[in-house]
């Protein structure tokens, strides 16, 4: 048996699109838990916290995903670990990276980690330890708003840097 492809046109270009959109994952709830860095080396860590997107594991720990977002735009785009947070035992790890990390379970984390674990383990606290939520949008949505947020978290105008050199360079002036 024999079939045209000109029958299953109409349902492939119908059923097309459906496929893609359902692979792409765009949408999330995201919240900036860290920054650092100075005016060269900004980077912030933000977490997905759609429930849609944190994974409950059968030991009662939760996996999750962190996006570490830089302001350079000479840096690589943003780098995405998977974390793992164990509320019970006041630890976190992270599972995936994007370079060769320790899977171990960490007490005393780096401070993103940390600010992510307490994320999630300490849910009524998150405005007291400086987490900032960015909304419910799509992926390039937050990337945007991240970067505008550089400018929000750190107090200083794209061009703050050239004006502290000014104010310095006024200070050290002798007076006459």
């Amino acid at each position: 048996m024999r079939v045209s492809f000109r029958h299953l046109l109409p349902v492939l270009l119908l059923c097309g699109p459906l496929a893609v959109q359902a692979q792409v994952h765009t949408d999330g709830d995201y919240w900036i838990v860290h920054h650092q860095g100075d005016s060269s080396t900004k980077e912030m860590f933000v977490v997905d916290a759609d429930p849609a997107h944190i994974a409950k594991q059968a030991d009662g720990s939760v996996s999750l995903t962190v996006h570490q977002i830089y302001q350079n735009p000479q840096k690589p785009p943003p780098t995405v670990y998977q974390v793992e947070v164990y509320c019970a035992q006041d630890r976190v790890r992270i599972t995936r990276g994007p370079v060769q990390v320790s899977s171990d379970w960490q007490t005393t984390p780096d401070p993103w980690l940390g600010h992510t674990r307490n994320f999630i383990c300490k849910p009524e606290s998150r405005m007291r330890i400086g987490v900032v939520p960015i909304g419910k949008m799509e992926m390039q949505s937050m990337l945007n708003a991240a970067r505008i947020y550089f400018t929000v978290l750190h107090g200083e105008h794209p061009r703050g840097d050239i004006l502290k050199q000014i104010d310095d360079a006024l200070d050290r002036m002798p007076l006459k």
